[in-house]
């Protein structure tokens, strides 16, 4: 059995906080999917050489969006994925935010989060088709987390900045999204969005339902961090954002202590931009890590316009045509077996006396044992 990791450590450690039935039931899953990873808890793999001499057991992952050592492999697979599916092009990497005072009604009303990465996606591609005709390919990623652990939703988003103009004839080149107008226009979007939502049915928070409605009002001329770049490449951009693609809101170098109740780590001061120590109590930090965890079979990552599942069979095959690029072809994950070689420079299927291995049977524990 591997050795626990910082976070599993901390979790089997204060299990009673979080193990009952007060606890939501997809967070309750998660922690005990991670508690159980990589511990033979969650079954194994046998593989053997040709005629049995050595055996090697390979004991299943949870696969949680919380755990690190998951997070790690989720995250190869996606950029491997992306780096043959986006179209070589010039690209805008946005970066939309959303208020402090909002987020408390993100949080208690976390159906929300789920909207957010459309409606950039649509001010994005309103910009576009209103300004220069055209259809662009946009990717948009949400992220709950900073550095201090608070849960603050804003979003990463790349758009490019070639197009493909309405009669799918020809490419519209140099297109711009200027950050006042964007930025704008995705305050406003979401604001309409979060009163149409509201009227219908009154959303979870402390306020009442004037209070919310003039909070709405207020917000809705309110000013917005957004932020624009321009890339020639996409890759910085996917670069950055696989590394919180899939991992916990804190790394496991990053985790000082666990002890006396307590966790001691390095985070990141956000109003004096530096890292220091803090020290939380462990229900604290444990509602921290519940807090970013997404709701069941939420995405990490939207495509929309010309990266939409629709478009891919039509316009995007256009674009890449236009662009002179080939459709790429499906890229398969990679293997527990692959990823090892591609990370360590081994391969985990060769014994130590060099004689190739094969898989022999799995071994599953029964749901009384899991």
């Amino acid at each position: 059995m591997k050795s626990q990791q910082p976070i599993q450590q901390f979790l089997a450690r204060y299990r009673h906080l979080w193990d009952h039935a007060q606890t939501p039931p997809h967070v309750r899953r998660e922690f005990r999917k991670v508690t159980q990873c990589g511990t033979g808890e969650l079954g194994h793999a046998e593989f053997v050489t040709e005629h049995h001499e050595e055996r090697l057991k390979v004991d299943f992952t949870c696969k949680s969006k919380l755990c690190p050592r998951c997070g790690r492999k989720t995250t190869l697979d996606w950029l491997r994925k992306i780096e043959y599916e986006l179209p070589g092009c010039k690209y805008t990497s946005v970066l939309f935010t959303t208020r402090n005072i909002m987020w408390p009604i993100f949080r208690e009303n976390r159906g929300l989060l789920s909207i957010l990465p459309e409606i950039a996606a649509r001010t994005l591609q309103e910009w576009a088709l209103t300004k220069f005709q055209a259809e662009v390919v946009v990717m948009a990623v949400l992220h709950t987390f900073g550095g201090d652990l608070g849960f603050k939703p804003h979003l990463h988003v790349l758009v490019s900045r070639v197009g493909l103009d309405l009669t799918r004839t020809r490419l519209i080149k140099n297109i711009a999204f200027p950050v006042d107008a964007i930025g704008s226009r995705w305050t406003h979007n979401v604001i309409n969005s979060l009163r149409d939502i509201h009227a219908n049915e009154p959303l979870q928070c402390s306020f009442s339902n004037q209070e919310m409605s003039d909070l709405l009002d207020y917000e809705f001329d309110a000013w917005w961090k957004s932020g624009v770049r321009n890339l020639s490449s996409p890759s910085p951009h996917v670069a950055y954002i696989g590394r919180y693609l899939r991992r916990t809101p804190i790394a496991n170098r990053n985790i000082i202590s666990i002890d006396n109740n307590e966790i001691r780590f390095y985070g990141k001061d956000t109003r004096r931009s530096e890292r220091r120590e803090m020290t939380i109590p462990a229900g604290r930090f444990l509602e921290l890590l519940a807090n970013h965890l997404s709701i069941p079979y939420a995405n990490s990552v939207r495509y929309f316009g010309l990266l939409s599942p629709v478009s891919k069979s039509r316009s995007y095959q256009v674009f890449m045509g236009l662009l002179g690029q080939a459709v790429p072809k499906h890229v398969s994950k990679l293997t527990w077996r692959g990823g090892i070689i591609r990370e360590f420079h081994r391969d985990p299927l060769i014994s130590a006396d060099g004689k190739p291995m094969r898989w022999n049977l799995n071994v599953i524990p029964s749901r009384e044992n899991s």
